[in-house]
């Protein structure tokens, strides 16, 4: 992925909008479906290489998935 390639934001809308009691289900489906990686794969290029408010939503989205050292 090149930095001017688009990032599906969404995915981290999708994940700040999910409660607490989702959270489980939603990592347990996306590692049966082999997308989870995918997933945080584009959190952390969007913490790395998006705008200011793109960073901020991908830091809270991974923080809600668990990953607090971001």
């Amino acid at each position: 992925m090149t930095q001017s390639a688009t990032i599906p934001f969404d995915s981290g809308e999708s994940i700040l909008s999910l409660s607490e009691s989702d959270i489980a289900t939603f990592i347990s489906e996306h590692r049966f479906a082999k997308t989870l990686g995918t997933v945080v794969g584009h959190l952390n290029y969007g913490l790395l290489f998006g705008s200011p408010e793109q960073q901020s939503m991908a830091r809270r989205a991974l923080e809600k998935l668990g990953f607090t050292d971001v």
